[in-house]
């Protein structure tokens, strides 16, 4: 891969990814009525909405080391589910996670935890590689407007069973994450179980927790768009949210702890877009697998950067696409 030269001339956004866990296109945006997520909507009415994203595997840690990459996980070596924790594996020569890319371009890296005390991520990064050194330069969204152009992932908390103290045989029935918080719109009385499900009152409770997950998810983003707003970023910061591996509830089993979703269309279709607040798009969107700036089969780079062979620089965008469905 040809070594990365600066184009100090280039102007560059930032980029914000909001990272949703195990969810499908289960937003008001994308007409569902159980939920209520007025701050994603606006995100999509305002920006562009993807409606044919698929993730290249049903669960986590495949998947980011994917987007993380921009490489198919079967290309790299990290397709089996939380593998390679223990051992001395290296990414293939030529490939690099994406925060190291743009770091060669000047960008500031974060991994986003907290805005003050409100708690807007997890710090997650349960990927497939391990040894390639520290992925970020910080978690601290105070550190962002004085170090631009910056590159912040969110990994919202919902949409997760809080399986992680490892107590889950023990316990009657496991919680969701924030479910005390959530607006309870969604109820076991007003969900529709999906057919390969026995209709039973638990499922419809769990269909219910799931619902409600998402619109605890709208809240939070909610708190990070004002922040952007009050710092002075948010017209110049490319933000784009997108799930990680599908939905949790559609084809996913919990049992002692583990975890697991099938690949059918429900259990790995995501929902994405992002918003241009100052007009950036992207020359080239082919079909859907890493996200760098936005998503591609290709490794594709915002900021001047290369990628198997195919260069991306931002471009301006016409104003009446704002809105429009790809």
């Amino acid at each position: 891969m040809p070594e990365t030269v600066l184009d100090t001339s280039v102007e560059r956004p930032n980029i914000l990814w909001i990272v949703g866990e195990n969810l499908n296109l289960d937003l008001g945006i994308y007409g569902e009525e159980l939920v209520a997520t007025p701050n994603l909507d606006s995100l999509a009415l305002n920006g562009m909405r993807y409606t044919h994203v698929f993730s290249t595997s049903p669960v986590c840690a495949p998947s980011r080391s994917a987007f993380m990459t921009g490489m198919y996980q079967t290309s790299t070596d990290t397709h089996n589910m939380r593998s390679h924790r223990e051992d001395d594996y290296r990414l293939p020569d030529g490939v690099r996670p994406v925060t190291h890319r743009l770091g060669d371009v000047g960008y500031y890296t974060a991994n986003i935890t907290n805005i003050g005390d409100r708690i807007v991520g997890t710090g997650k990064l349960d990927l497939n590689f391990v040894n390639e050194g520290p992925l970020y330069d910080s978690e601290e969204w105070s550190t962002l407007k004085s170090n631009q152009p910056f590159f912040a992932m969110i990994n919202t908390p919902e949409i997760e069973y809080d399986i992680y103290d490892r107590q889950t045989a023990s316990k009657e029935r496991v919680e969701w994450v924030g479910e005390k918080e959530h607006p309870q719109i969604a109820t076991s009385e007003n969900v529709t179980v999906p057919p390969y499900y026995p209709d039973h009152e638990i499922t419809r409770q769990e269909l219910a927790r799931y619902y409600n997950s998402i619109s605890g998810i709208d809240i939070r983003v909610g708190w990070i768009l004002e922040q952007l707003r009050k710092d002075g970023l948010a017209d110049n910061t490319i933000i784009i949210f997108f799930g990680d591996n599908g939905r949790l509830a559609d084809g996913q089993f919990v049992d002692e702890g583990g975890k697991a979703n099938f690949l059918r269309d429900s259990g790995h279709r995501g929902n994405c877009y992002q918003r241009l607040d100052k007009g950036y798009a992207l020359q080239k969107l082919p079909a859907a697998i890493g996200i760098v700036g936005i998503f591609g089969a290709r490794l594709l780079w915002i900021a001047n950067t290369v990628g198997n062979g195919n260069s991306l620089e931002p471009r301006r965008l016409n104003r009446s696409r704002q809105g429009q469905v790809m």
